[in-house]
């Protein structure tokens, strides 16, 4: 069975989508799937692992490309991933050619993702993303909360699905809670993340200018940089250190100890995962979409309000080194035993057979 990706973007700045869709792909070829991505030519250069480039100049060329491929209605799925941009277009039409459609909203039908450009979304919305959407054979959801609003905001007895993003599972080595202690945020430098908020609070919490603690932003600029390092010129141990991908992410996510994201709006972040994944306790807000978490206390629940990540920070000093490794060590074993990629392959394999 063939899976047709259709992403919009593939450059930096959108890591957390096209990554989280095409994770999967290496497992999924133990299932018995090909994986393919539907690229515009400007993105040709792309690669991934286990996915196979179907170049496209024109979406007009796209049938032709498909029948070329032999990827025809009857051994393809089609999956599409975030909304308003031209995959959704392309999804309604190839389901109504007779392929089987499956689209991703990844969060940008959440409330606060369509408070953002209002007017906008809620006139393109009524007069053609809502019946797109609808005319898919399945919606998948990446977060509970996501999968809750899409069952109220489509009100359509369309298939929703829960399936969240995944991670490789790791061993780790313990980390040392007596200190420096390292903070991260590692997501867009963008509105969105909370970004300029956690600065703030950094700044005005004790943790400040201490050579015991240390806050680094890493992250490609997604419009908000000028206004961070200007905020950040009042602190000697917060900086932006860039982007950081593959093996320096790695690195970085061992050396580190807290990972925060007090994000307004998320579908479900793989970045916060990875972090616990890799023993680092999570300083999250609920737009994060990961609400079991905190009903098992493995994180610290913020809000994208500068005092309130002031008051999560702050619970840091007021927390004895060895119960900071029991929460890390935790946190690590509960996305082992629920996250890890065979676990969520074997879901996304029963969602897509139910589609054949």
């Amino acid at each position: 069975m063939n899976l047709l990706h259709l992403i919009d973007n593939f450059e930096k700045v959108n890591f957390g989508i096209w990554n989280a869709a095409l994770f999967n792909s290496t497992e999924l070829v133990g299932l018995g799937y090909t994986s393919f991505i539907l690229i515009p030519k400007k993105f040709s250069d792309f690669k991934y692992p286990a996915v196979a480039n179907l170049v496209f100049e024109k979406k007009s060329e796209i049938i032709k490309i498909l029948d070329s491929a032999n990827i025809s209605p009857e051994n393809t799925i089609v999956i599409t991933h975030g909304c308003w941009q031209w995959p959704s277009n392309i999804g309604n039409k190839l389901k109504n050619k007779g392929f089987r459609w499956i689209a991703t909203p990844h969060g940008m039908l959440e409330p606060w993702s369509l408070s953002q450009k209002k007017k906008r979304k809620k006139v393109f919305w009524n007069l053609l993303e809502k019946n797109r959407i609808q005319n898919a054979d399945a919606i998948r959801a990446v977060g509970y909360p996501e999968y809750l609003n899409l069952k109220k905001k489509l009100n359509t007895k369309l298939q929703i699905e829960h399936i969240s993003n995944c991670v490789d599972k790791v061993e780790i080595e313990a980390k040392n809670w007596d200190g420096p202690l390292q903070f991260l945020f590692m997501a867009r430098i963008n509105e969105k993340k909370g970004v300029i908020p956690l600065a703030k609070a950094w700044l005005n919490s004790a943790l400040n200018n201490s050579d015991k603690y240390e806050l680094l932003f890493a992250g490609p600029d997604d419009g908000l940089l000028s206004d961070l390092t200007e905020t950040l010129e009042g602190s000697n141990n917060a900086k932006y250190i860039g982007s950081v991908y593959g093996e320096e992410k790695i690195e970085l996510l061992k050396k580190s100890h807290f990972y925060v994201l007090p994000s307004f709006s998320e579908g479900f972040p793989t970045s916060v995962l990875e972090a616990m994944n890799y023993g680092l306790i999570a300083l999250i807000s609920e737009g994060c979409n990961f609400p079991d978490v905190f009903e098992k206390n493995l994180a610290i629940k913020v809000s994208p309000e500068m005092e309130d990540i002031q008051k999560g920070l702050s619970l840091v000093l007021m927390t004895t080194a060895k119960d900071l490794d029991q929460l890390s060590k935790a946190g690590h074993q509960y996305i082992k035993e629920n996250y890890i990629t065979e676990v969520i392959s074997q879901q996304l394999n029963q969602f897509y057979c139910s589609k054949i």
